[in-house]
């Protein structure tokens, strides 16, 4: 039995280039995730700090119900905010991230264990569309190159362990309203490009979702910036 794998369970993300307040102005960020899969469902949270470069914590679990299997998934992200013209808010982000899934277990009565670490590489943009009294309203983009490696290991005195290897992309698109500077709710849509996870490792199941090697996924991400930068006169 083989799946696809699918884009990063927790949605990748940078700051001001994902609607969220920029950590110029906030010391931290603090958000929740979810987002729908074809076949699974993810949940989690992440904290960022930093300033105009900044680092992105995250942890989240994703689970196939009908599969009855989930995985554990540990994210890191780097960046720099770097704005465009003279509207506040206007960005572009490169960004650099990795994340380590762990699971299923027990997956299929059997004892193996899986693994997979995507490494990503690529840049978000955000342009304001509507700004008043210190809420507005972004349109969000980005795209990531991603490199998947899974590995399945069997343990014990016969055991066998089974790696492979993918190179993909994943493009995204959201919207996101900011209110007062501070909270911030965002919807996004992403796709993966070119996975071929189907052959990965012949045969590898690198994880419970993602059964469709172009499988949208869409996610909603509720977020909130704490302490406020002094304005430097």
């Amino acid at each position: 039995m083989a799946f696809a794998v699918a884009a990063s369970p927790a949605p990748l993300r940078s700051q001001a280039c994902a609607g969220f307040p920029s950590l110029r102005e906030t010391h931290v960020n603090v958000a929740a995730h979810a987002a729908s899969y074809t076949y699974a469902t993810a949940l989690g949270a992440s904290v960022a700090s930093g300033g105009t470069a900044f680092g992105v914590l995250g942890v989240g679990r994703t689970r196939d119900d009908e599969l009855d299997a989930s995985t554990l998934d540990l994210s890191f992200d780097a960046g720099a905010d770097l704005t465009l013209g003279p509207r506040r808010g206007d960005a572009i982000c490169p960004m650099v991230g990795v994340v380590v899934s762990l699971g299923p277990s027990d997956f299929l009565l059997q004892p193996d264990e899986y693994r997979r670490v995507a490494v990503t590489l690529g840049f978000d943009a955000a342009a304001v569309v509507l700004r008043s009294r210190g809420s507005a309203v972004f349109l969000t983009w980005g795209v990531r190159v991603v490199r998947l490696s899974a590995k399945v290991s069997h343990p014990g005195d016969y055991g066998y362990s089974r790696t492979g290897h993918d190179i993909y992309e994943v493009v995204g698109l959201g919207a996101s309203v900011t209110l007062r500077d501070a909270l911030t709710v965002r919807a996004e849509i992403g796709m993966p490009l070119g996975l071929s996870a189907p052959d990965l490792a012949a045969g590898v199941v690198a994880a419970p979702f993602g059964r469709t090697s172009q499988e949208i996924a869409a996610a909603l991400s509720v977020g909130v910036g704490l302490g406020r930068r002094r304005a430097v006169p």
